[in-house]
């Protein structure tokens, strides 16, 4: 009776033991290779973000070793560095929002716009209430860090505008990485941050009621784009179709086990739980090139030359930028743009 009992409770173990990495990551069985064929290596800059999603999950679920490539992440502190990287040779893709490629495009005409991953609204600006700040008017005279070149800073702009003031009202601090913003803001080094919400979270964990936070976007979403150099889209035409349906099943992962992902998320980039779930609203993810996209970039590229004093707008046709072969092969509906 005991070695029946003993047993018994072996079995339970084994199951507990078997059920328990099935409840916090999902308990899909491994799949065989979609692809058979020599792997295509592949490196991607990215920023570790909720932003980014598609891009972890496709990774931690095995999609893209499924579809026959050996993808690297190699993280940056924001998109722009990211970028600055594909620019420089250093990643084969690299995902930025879409402000980033309108700054660079002029002088990187070889960039191509693969895929928007995600389109989103989540960039608040956090402030000290210590520094007199309790109303938008109060930056007035204030150091505001924010990423040069950025998303962040295009909002940013926009919101100084909106509120009467200008950008010689502010000093912005374009020499703090994203990453050390959360310290610079403790220490009193600047007084405001213009940051994504993630970000934004770990300054309130830190300082509490001692902050104030606005969101500074409004009504406009940006979007997450994924870009690569037209040179690698020509050599690695297949594997690119491929990695767009990496990013598909990702996305219907996302769709089918939200919970699971946010646990991954949270434990993957240090973050409680509690924070995906408050913002998994803000976040669209989905791989796609639509109309909205072209509308967006003209409006960025207006915006900046006018903020930099330009009178004679030239607007470039973005088409002309778009590397579409890959997603339209992958799935065919997610392109609404007219060409």
């Amino acid at each position: 009776m005991k070695n029946i009992s003993t047993a018994r409770a072996f079995i339970q173990l084994f199951f507990l033991m078997a059920i328990v990495p099935c409840i916090l990551y999902g308990c899909s069985k491994p799949e065989a290779p979609l692809y058979k064929g020599p792997p295509t290596k592949m490196t991607v800059g990215v920023f570790p973000s909720d932003s980014n999603a598609l891009l972890f999950v496709a990774d931690y679920r095995g999609y893209f070793k499924q579809m026959g490539l050996d993808v690297a992440l190699r993280e940056f502190d924001s998109g722009v560095p990211a970028v600055a990287a594909l620019n420089e040779g250093l990643v084969d893709l690299a995902t930025a929002a879409d402000f980033v490629f309108v700054t660079n495009i002029s002088k990187h005409p070889e960039m191509r716009i693969m895929a928007s991953i995600n389109m989103t609204n989540n960039i608040y600006i956090v402030a000290r209430k210590d520094r007199g700040i309790a109303q938008p008017k109060d930056l007035k005279g204030k150091r505001i860090a924010v990423t040069k070149g950025s998303n962040p800073e295009f909002f940013l702009r926009k919101y100084l505008h909106v509120n009467r003031l200008q950008l010689k009202d502010i000093t912005m601090v374009h020499n703090v990485p994203q990453s050390m913003m959360t310290d610079a803001i403790v220490a009193g080094t600047i007084d405001a941050a213009v940051i994504p919400n993630q970000i934004s979270r770990r300054m309130q964990e830190k300082l509490g009621d001692s902050v104030v936070k606005w969101p500074i976007q409004g009504n406009n979403t940006w979007q997450m784009l994924l870009m690569l150099h037209d040179g690698f889209a020509k050599k690695e035409a297949a594997a690119l179709v491929r990695f767009m349906k990496a990013l598909i099943m990702a996305e219907q992962a996302i769709a089918e086990n939200p919970a699971e992902v946010q646990l991954y998320l949270s434990k993957r980039f240090k973050m409680p739980e509690k924070y995906f779930a408050d913002v998994w609203g803000d976040n669209q993810f989905r791989v796609s090139l639509e109309r909205s996209l072209m509308l967006t970039l003209e409006e960025e590229s207006r915006w900046n030359q006018k903020s930099q004093g330009a009178t004679d707008i030239l607007t470039p046709n973005y088409l002309d930028y778009l590397y579409m072969t890959a997603l339209e092969a992958a799935r065919p509906e997610s392109v609404t743009i007219i060409h």
